[in-house]
């Protein structure tokens, strides 16, 4: 029996067996064969491209930002290439992106 106060929780199986439990007495979840999917993960040419423009504009912003905290150059550019850089990546990826949702 519940006490009053305690926690429920109502295990149905099927429609009309409602089965009161109190916490502890839920049975173990078992899986079937039929119950596992295998997960396939797929990387197209697109994909990759994205990440790697994406990866690209985060890589040129910090230094672009490394360039000005130093006020000098990082990597042989100033901060205003790299900013520049930055856009042009980002301009990429966006252009990908939307190649991919709608191309």
């Amino acid at each position: 029996m519940v006490s009053e106060g305690a926690m429920r929780a109502i295990l149905v199986r099927e429609p009309g067996d409602e089965t009161v439990l109190a916490p502890g007495d839920a049975p173990r979840p078992t899986l079937e064969p039929a119950d596992v999917r295998e997960i396939k993960v797929e990387a197209s040419l697109l994909t990759i491209a994205i990440v790697a423009a994406a990866l690209a504009t985060v890589y040129s912003f910090v230094c672009g930002v490394s360039s000005m905290a130093a006020d000098g150059e990082v990597r042989h550019h100033t901060s205003e290439q790299w900013m520049i850089m930055r856009v042009v990546f980002q301009a990429v990826t966006v252009g990908l992106v939307l190649f991919a949702m709608f191309g």
